[in-house]
C-alpha cells in the first residue's frame, strides 16, 4: 500500500496480489473455507520480507525493487503508521503480507497486499488475502470506504477490478518506472453498501447461540424484573 496522504514509507505497498488468480470479483467473495490466515508480523519474518523486497514480487507491489537489511524492515514497520500483518497458509508458512492506513477519515483506509512467494502466485492465495483484509476492515473496523492503488500492468488484478463492483476511479499516469518503461496505476475503491452487497457480514458467534442466549435473558427478566433499587 503507498498512502497518498503523507510520506511514503519505502516499505508501502499497493494492491497487487503479485500476480496472482483474481479473475473476477465472485472470487474474492466465495463464501469458501479460507485457506489463508492474516498474522502478527514476527522477528522471523523480518528476512522473508527482506527477499521479497528485493524481487520480483515487489516491483508488482511497488514498482521497484528495494534492497533492505532485516534490521531496517523492522524499523521500517515499528515506526510506520501503516499496519502491517503477514499472509500465512493454514500450515502457518508465511506467503505474504497486506497493510493498511487511515484515509481522510477515521472510517477510510488505504490498502495493500502483497504475496512474496512466487510460488504462491496463480493459487488464489491473493484473492483470499484481499477478501480476508477487507473482512477485517469491514467486519471489525467500522469502514465506509477502502481504496488502493494497483498497476495497469497487473493483468490479474486490472480483471478484477474491471469485472464490476469495485469501483476504478481515475489514471495515474506514468505513476511506475520499471524496465526502463513508465507505467500507468489506477487507483480503486470500494464502499461499505458495495462490499455488503456481495458479502454477508461476518458471523464470529454462531446465530443460534445468540437467539438462545437472548430468549434464556429474556424469560429470567420476566420473572426477575429489573428494577431501581429502593431506598
Amino acid at each position: 500500500m503507498r498512502p497518498h496522504h503523507g510520506k511514503n514509507s519505502p516499505l508501502s505497498f499497493h494492491l497487487t496480489a503479485a500476480a496472482d488468480s483474481i479473475s473476477s470479483v465472485s472470487d474474492l467473495f466465495e463464501e469458501c473455507p479460507s485457506s489463508v490466515a492474516l498474522a502478527p508480523v514476527t522477528d522471523s519474518d523480518y528476512e522473508l520480507l527482506c527477499e521479497w523486497a528485493s524481487s520480483t514480487s515487489w516491483v508488482y507491489a511497488r514498482g521497484s525493487r528495494a534492497y533492505l537489511s532485516p534490521g531496517e524492515i523492522k524499523g521500517l514497520i515499528v515506526g510506520s503508521r501503516d499496519n502491517f500483518l503477514m499472509v500465512r497458509t493454514k500450515e502457518g508458512i508465511a506467503i505474504g503480507a497486506v497493510s493498511w492506513r487511515t484515509g481522510q477519515y477515521r472510517t477510510s483506509f488505504e490498502i495493500g497486499v502483497m504475496i512474496g512467494d512466487g510460488a504462491r502466485w496463480q493459487s488464489g492465495f491473493g484473492a483470499e488475502s484481499v477478501f480476508a483484509l477487507l473482512s477485517l476492515l469491514f467486519n471489525h473496523e467500522k469502514a465506509h470506504r477502502v481504496e488502493f492503488i494497483c498497476g495497469a500492468f497487473n493483468k490479474p488484478v486490472i480483471q478484477a477490478c474491471c469485472a464490476g463492483l469495485i469501483r476504478i476511479e481515475g489514471i495515474l499516469r506514468d505513476y511506475y518506472y520499471f524496465d526502463g518503461t513508465y507505467h500507468d496505476a489506477i487507483i480503486c475503491s470500494i464502499l461499505r453498501d458495495e462490499y455488503y452487497s456481495a458479502a454477508l457480514p461476518e458471523r464470529t458467534v454462531p446465530r443460534a447461540d445468540i437467539e438462545e442466549s437472548l430468549h434464556v435473558l429474556r424469560d429470567y427478566l420476566v420473572k426477575h424484573p429489573v428494577a431501581l433499587r429502593r431506598e
